[in-house]
């Protein structure tokens, strides 16, 4: 166990983790309500520094790359992926923009609109780019794609 936290009055909560080894980790969160009950999240995939490879293998994962160019796979379920400030220049294979989802921390972009603004096709591939070293590249995804399907992308 690496800690215990308590959840906001809006839900919210975070952990702050220290001292593990920069390697991928992977992650389960639970949750006991005051009646006792017990609960708990997807999986989730956390990158390290170095450049990764991680691949979503059960439906529903949170998969968070790290701040290294990270090859990023979806499974056959409804995967989520989150971006935080420095994740380099990561890819994306096998995204599906009906189950799949794209979050981007707030310090990066003010809203979908951006996004989808900073969205360009380069050889049949959907390029999201902050900046020149951080860039999420969907693999056989076009723009046109993501904008039919807003909803795949979201703002944390």
């Amino acid at each position: 166990m690496l800690g215990t936290v308590v959840t906001g009055s809006d839900g919210h909560w975070s952990i702050t983790t220290n001292n593990i080894s920069n390697a991928v980790h992977t992650f389960t969160a639970f949750g006991i309500d005051r009646a006792g009950n017990v609960g708990s999240s997807s999986l989730a995939l956390l990158g390290s520094s170095s450049g990764d490879k991680l691949s979503s293998v059960t439906a529903g994962e949170l998969v968070v790359g790290g701040k290294g160019a990270d090859q990023l796979t979806a499974g056959t379920g409804a995967d989520t992926f989150v971006f935080h400030a420095g994740f380099a220049k990561d890819t994306i294979f096998g995204f599906d923009v009906v189950r799949d989802a794209l979050g981007f921390d707030h310090n990066l972009f003010a809203d979908v609109a951006e996004i989808l603004s900073h969205t360009k096709d380069v050889k049949g591939n959907a390029v999201i780019t902050y900046d020149a070293a951080d860039t999420v590249t969907l693999i056989g995804v076009t723009k046109a794609q993501l904008e039919a399907h807003p909803s795949d992308l979201f703002i944390i």
